[in-house]
């Protein structure tokens, strides 16, 4: 048998009769065999983007644990992080992070934002990261808010499947910012929004969020913490 699709830029069908959506719209695909051939239209529509997670931090001081207003996901204060009783929690820049689940499972983009005041130092201090946990540096999908002297921000994705770090001038150490980061493989777009502005982006990315690791993610710790990183 042979296929065919009636308009490669919505889906693509293969040899074998997988089909595969490219882009929204509706199209035919059509399969020949022995001189017969029919055909059938299929309509791709886009995913809708849904809210999955929200950590508000609105448990009162002293609480070890936050939860997610969404999804009723757990965070857990670890060392240094303590909450203000005002809707923040404080890291420390030593020891302090919130350890979170392996949010990106099954998830083919993802947009994270957040809301952070943060000091000039440490350099390269991490925003969030989600990976395999071991603090090696090896999986991991992170967001680092300033390092080299504060010269520049960077958002990258590091895999056995590939790797693509985007980067924003300067480094956003001694302010209080807005931060949205955008990752989605299927329309090959990474950016960087800083207080709702477009700060840096690039295109080509294919690298599935499926080749990071579930085992968890952090706010405010490195990927590399085992080699001594700041948090």
């Amino acid at each position: 048998a042979s296929y065919a699709s009636g308009d490669t830029n919505i889906l693509t069908v293969s040899s074998l009769g997988v089909i595969k959506a490219e882009g929204a719209g509706s199209t035919t695909v059509s399969a020949s065999f022995a001189g017969l051939t029919n055909s059938q239209t299929i309509t791709v529509i886009p995913p809708v983007a849904v809210l999955s997670n929200r950590w508000s931090f609105s448990e009162p001081p002293g609480s070890l644990t936050v939860t997610d207003s969404v999804s009723g996901s757990i965070g857990t204060l670890q060392g240094g992080a303590a909450l203000d009783g005002s809707g923040s929690v404080t890291l420390d820049g030593s020891s302090g992070y919130v350890a979170l689940p392996g949010l990106l499972s099954g998830l083919q983009s993802v947009v994270i934002e957040a809301w952070v005041t943060n000091a000039v130092l440490p350099d390269n201090t991490c925003l969030f990261e989600f990976g395999d946990e071991a603090g090696t540096g090896a999986n991991y999908f992170r967001y680092v808010i300033k390092d080299q002297s504060n010269g520049r921000n960077q958002f990258e994705i590091i895999s056995s499947s590939g790797n693509s770090q985007l980067v924003g001038h300067p480094g956003l150490g001694g302010q209080t910012v807005q931060v949205t980061c955008m990752y989605d493989p299927a329309s090959q777009i990474q950016a960087i929004f800083t207080n709702g502005v477009l700060e840096s982006y690039k295109t080509g990315v294919t690298i599935p969020l499926s080749a990071i690791s579930a085992n968890g993610g952090t706010l405010g710790r490195s990927p590399w913490y085992a080699y001594g990183d700041p948090y």
